[in-house]
């Protein structure tokens, strides 16, 4: 899959599935390189070393890259880089879809281009493996993040409210620490807390340089996860939530009723012909 497509306010999307396994080799760093280019503007001392960002041809192998554009300058403004992860659950064999590495250029944030990055991609996906539930993992220390994932999924753990952990929530965590940590850069000298779903020492396998204190994380509009945040991590050891969670089909309704809800919000205030700019 390598499809384009117009998403509106002089934006376009881009989503390459697995690039690792058929692009050409200077097309593959010329993706790499707007990959970078994203990172360097976001990432505080510009440089992260793991997944994507490597240029490593195996780490493309597995991803499912999504970029934005500015239309008219082709700029790179935002990038998801999604890993579909092998896993297996009730002896039969399932990909994971973890949701990696997201960076958009501070200059465009507030524009809300992380959903563009997530929602589309996720949802091709989904549609692509005939509506069967799809497994979701995610490792944060940002609490907006957390929140984002808790709200948007089914199943999601860790979150509030009530434990929500199954059988495969830990066979898929078991998995992907033994097997995956390179995926979301994590060293081999972190520690694994099952029984609360956090990571301890994240930040030792090439993601150094997205570690946060607990102020430099965004917060969630709902100030429980700060707390949730605040209480289960350590900010200054560098620990991070390993979330699960599931895309099903009630999840991709909702999503879909948001967007038909924000179009018609932006009809309904859509100008007259003629003011603000709009053109008659």
């Amino acid at each position: 899959m390598d499809v384009e497509f117009p998403i509106g306010r002089g934006l376009c999307c881009r989503i390459v599935e697995r690039p690792g396994e058929w692009m050409p080799d200077r097309e593959l760093a010329a993706l790499t390189a707007e990959l970078r280019l994203v990172a360097a503007a976001a990432v505080r001392d510009g440089t992260l070393a793991y997944g994507a960002l490597t240029g490593d041809r195996a780490q493309l192998d597995r991803s499912i890259i999504t970029l934005v554009y500015d239309t008219g300058t082709r700029r790179p403004l935002a990038f998801s880089a999604m890993v579909l992860l092998p896993v297996t659950l009730k002896s039969a064999e399932r990909e994971v879809l973890h949701l990696g590495l997201t960076l958009v250029h501070p200059d465009e944030r507030g524009r809300n281009l992380s959903r563009s990055v997530y929602g589309s991609t996720m949802l091709l996906i989904y549609l692509r493996q005939w509506l069967r539930p799809l497994w979701v993992t995610n490792v944060s220390q940002v609490p907006s993040a957390i929140g984002s994932f808790a709200t948007y999924f089914d199943a999601a753990y860790p979150g509030l409210g009530p434990d929500r952990r199954t059988p495969a929530h830990y066979a898929i965590v078991e998995q992907l620490m033994t097997r995956y940590r390179s995926a979301f850069g994590v060293g081999a000298d972190a520690e694994f807390d099952v029984s609360t779903f956090v990571i301890r020492n994240a930040y030792t396998g090439g993601s150094d340089n997205l570690k946060k204190s607990f102020a430099e994380a965004t917060r969630h509009r709902r100030s429980s996860y700060g707390r949730l945040c605040f209480t289960a991590l350590d900010y200054e050891r560098g620990d991070d939530f390993l979330q699960v969670g599931r895309y099903s089909a009630f999840v991709a309704l909702r999503c879909l009723g948001r967007r038909l809800r924000h179009w018609l919000l932006g009809l309904r205030h859509r100008p007259e012909p003629g003011h603000l700019g709009y053109p008659a």
